[in-house]
C-alpha cells in the first residue's frame, strides 16, 4: 500500500491528523529497524502535520543516533520547554537531561582570525563562516572538517 493511500485515511484515535499518524508510525518503526536518518526525516515530516512533544522527543533522539546532535538539541530543548503544559513532565525531564548531556559532548571549533587580515573569507566543508563567529565557538556536529582561509596578512 503505498504512502498517499494511508494518510487519506481517518486519523487514528489521539491524532487530528492522519498524515501525522502515518508518519509518526513510519518513524517508529525505523527507529526500531536502528535507521536513525529515516526516523528522524519521518518523525520531521509527522511534526510538519501536527506538533506534538512525543514526537519531537522521537525526532530529537533519532537526531541524536544519527549524529545530528545540534539539531536534536533544539528538539530537546523545544520537548523540554512544553512537554509540562501538555501533562509529559517525565518526557520533560528526560529531554532536560539528554539535552544537557548534548551540550556537555557537542564539538565545538574556535577559528582565530589573524589580527592584520584582509578580505579574510574562511569556510567550513564549502559554506563560508560569517566574519562574526570567527573567534568565537562555532557548535558543529561530529564528523570531518576541511576548513579552507583565503585573504591578505601583512600584503601577503
Amino acid at each position: 500500500m503505498s504512502a498517499a493511500t494511508n494518510v487519506t485515511k481517518r486519523p487514528v484515535r489521539g491524532w487530528r491528523s492522519p498524515e501525522a499518524a502515518f508518519y509518526f508510525d513510519e518513524a517508529t518503526k525505523s527507529e526500531a529497524g536502528r535507521d536513525w536518518l529515516d526516523c528522524a526525516d519521518y518523525a520531521q515530516a509527522s511534526l510538519a502535520a501536527e506538533n506534538r512533544v512525543s514526537t519531537r522527543f522521537l525526532a530529537a533522539s533519532c537526531e541524536e543516533r544519527a549524529g545530528l546532535w545540534i539539531e536534536a538539541l533544539g528538539d530537546y530543548q523545544i520537548v523540554s520547554d512544553t512537554a509540562a503544559r501538555t501533562g509529559l513532565i517525565t518526557t520533560g525531564n528526560q529531554a532536560r537531561q539528554r539535552a544537557q548531556a548534548l551540550k556537555d559532548k557537542i564539538p565545538k571549533i574556535v577559528i582565530h582570525k589573524p589580527a592584520k587580515a584582509d578580505g579574510l573569507v574562511v569556510k567550513m566543508n564549502d559554506v563560508e563562516i560569517p566574519g562574526e563567529k570567527l573567534d568565537g565557538e562555532i557548535w558543529i556536529n561530529p564528523g570531518q572538517r576541511t576548513i579552507r582561509a583565503t585573504g591578505r596578512v601583512n600584503g601577503a
